[in-house]
C-alpha cells in the first residue's frame, strides 16, 4: 500500500531519492546534497512516499516557528498525475507549525505543479528571473497555514 513517513536522519532514503531525482528533474540534486539535507534534523520536514516499501515520491522542506519553505518535491514517472502529490502535501501541512508562512520556488513552465500548489492556496507573488540552471525564470509562490 501507499504510505507516507518522515525520513530525517535516515540515509539509506538517499540512493532511492537520488534516483528519483536523475529521472525527474533536468538539474537534479546530487545523491550528496540528498544526504546532508536528510542529516539536517533540528528544522528539516523530509518526508517521503512509499508504494509496497518502494521510495515513489518525496517532499523536502525546512520549518522555523515562523516560516516554512518546500525545498523540493517530486514523483517517480509512474507515480505522477495519480492524486499523490496532493496526499504528500496534506501530509506536509501536517507536519509543519500550523501559523506558518510558506514558500516555494516554481518553474514558471510547470503548470501541474503550480496547479497544485494554487489548490493549496499558495499565490504567486513575484518571480525570480533566471533562477534556474538553465535560465528560466522561477514564480515566488506563498500560503499563510
Amino acid at each position: 500500500g501507499i504510505r507516507y513517513r518522515d525520513v530525517t536522519g535516515v540515509q539509506t532514503c538517499a540512493l532511492p531519492i537520488s534516483g528519483i531525482e536523475a529521472r525527474v528533474f533536468q538539474h537534479p540534486w546530487t545523491r550528496n546534497q540528498i544526504s546532508e539535507f536528510l542529516f539536517v534534523q533540528d528544522i528539516s520536514i523530509n518526508l517521503v512516499v512509499t508504494c509496497n516499501k518502494k521510495i515513489v515520491g518525496y517532499v523536502f522542506a525546512i520549518d522555523t516557528e515562523q516560516e516554512a519553505q518546500i525545498l523540493n518535491i517530486a514523483f517517480d514517472l509512474p507515480f505522477q498525475h495519480r492524486g499523490f502529490g496532493q496526499k504528500l502535501m496534506t501530509a506536509f501541512f501536517n507536519s509543519i507549525n500550523k501559523n506558518s508562512h510558506i514558500s516555494l520556488e516554481v518553474r514558471k513552465s510547470n503548470i501541474p505543479a503550480i496547479k497544485l500548489y494554487s489548490d493549496f492556496g499558495f499565490e504567486s507573488v513575484g518571480k525570480r528571473e533566471q533562477y534556474y540552471p538553465d535560465g528560466e525564470d522561477a514564480l515566488i509562490m506563498t500560503k499563510v497555514a
